[in-house]
């Protein structure tokens, strides 16, 4: 998720593309049901937040594990500072924009009373350090990288790497109250760039696409249905138990994913997928404005039309922009690199 689209992708990895499409598909309907709920239009009924913890059980896992599946590779190919200068155009300078952009925006049209959430001043000068809403992603996904490349250069290995992220998610329940709240969450996410390099080292992502329709389908089947039980039953509540269910997600939607590589199918979701980043940093102010619109402006309260509207657009909306972007050469909207040559793992 972390890198943006690149115009000629090998076909040897579609399938992550794929994944990745799936993803932050999850994450705009995760996102926009939230939203719905917070102004009251969606009742915060059974079936919609057994929809958000099915959701928050392990998408964003998802994006850790692929950039898992890339990093050492991503790392083995540069120096240390030129690794950490293309994260600072990838990812810090996205993070900083946007914020900016939406926090500016939302305070702005929070002086109307139209928005669902409040912002402060002091909040948007604290993004140094401290993340805005969905922002916290590519926060915490710069530290870890960098603290990977930091370690490869020592000579640490990704199985080194697995072990001690283990380790600080073992540690993280001795940490509540911790003031800086992003230390807490990289001890939870490293994990699975951890996962990710560990499986890189072992598995080799062109496999996944050769096995058979019958083997992809049964294996993402038997995951699907282990993955909604586990949640149903609230077993993704357990802290212990969370990554084993993250991961019976991962593998649901990579086994989906190469099913649909396969045979081609869903292009749509991999449009989605190589532009994911563009998608996670400008969808919420899309469909926000979608929900005040309705609701503020036309005086439109449907469920339906909101949830379906709020996700259409808060997918096409940055595309949009991202091909106007490449149009017009205009690629500092989302990273310091040119379009030309980003690359899609992390």
């Amino acid at each position: 998720m972390t890198q943006p689209i690149q115009p000629a992708v090998s076909k040897r990895n579609a399938w992550v593309d794929y994944a990745k499409g799936i993803g932050i598909f999850l994450v705009v309907v995760g996102h926009t049901l939230r939203g719905l709920i917070s102004d009251h239009i969606l009742s915060d009924s059974v079936w919609a937040s057994t929809l958000d913890r099915w959701i928050y059980a392990f998408h964003m896992p998802l994006f850790f594990l692929i950039t898992g599946f890339f990093i050492q590779r991503s790392v083995s190919n540069r120096s240390f500072n030129h690794f950490f200068v293309n994260k600072l155009k990838t990812i810090a300078y996205p993070y900083f924009v946007w914020s900016i952009l939406q926090g500016t925006i939302q305070l702005l049209v929070a002086q109307t009373g139209a928005t669902n959430r409040s912002l402060q001043v002091t909040q948007l000068l604290q993004v140094v350090y401290n993340p805005l809403m969905q922002f916290w992603f590519l926060y915490v996904l710069f530290l870890i990288v960098i603290a990977y490349a930091a370690l490869q250069k020592m000579g640490a290995t990704p199985y080194f790497f697995l072990g001690l992220s283990g380790l600080l998610y073992a540690v993280v329940p001795l940490m509540q109250g911790f003031p800086w709240g992003v230390l807490i969450l990289v001890c939870k996410y490293a994990l699975y760039v951890g996962i990710g390099a560990f499986l890189r080292t072992r598995f080799d992502l062109n496999r996944l696409e050769q096995l058979s329709s019958t083997r992809l389908a049964s294996i993402g089947a038997v995951s699907f249905v282990s993955l909604t039980a586990a949640v149903v039953l609230r077993l993704s509540t357990v802290y212990w138990l969370v990554p084993a269910i993250a991961l019976l997600g991962i593998i649901w939607v990579c086994t989906i994913a190469a099913l649909l590589a396969k045979h081609n199918i869903g292009s749509c979701l991999r449009s989605w997928g190589r532009a994911s980043l563009e998608i996670y940093v400008a969808h919420t102010l899309f469909s926000a404005c979608w929900r005040i619109v309705l609701s503020r402006g036309l005086n439109i309260e449907a469920a339906s039309l909101h949830l379906l509207g709020g996700i259409a657009i808060g997918l096409y909306g940055p595309l949009t922009v991202c091909y106007l972007a490449q149009r017009w050469q205009i690629s500092y909207l989302f990273t310091l690199s040119a379009f030309g040559q980003r690359q899609t793992s992390t």
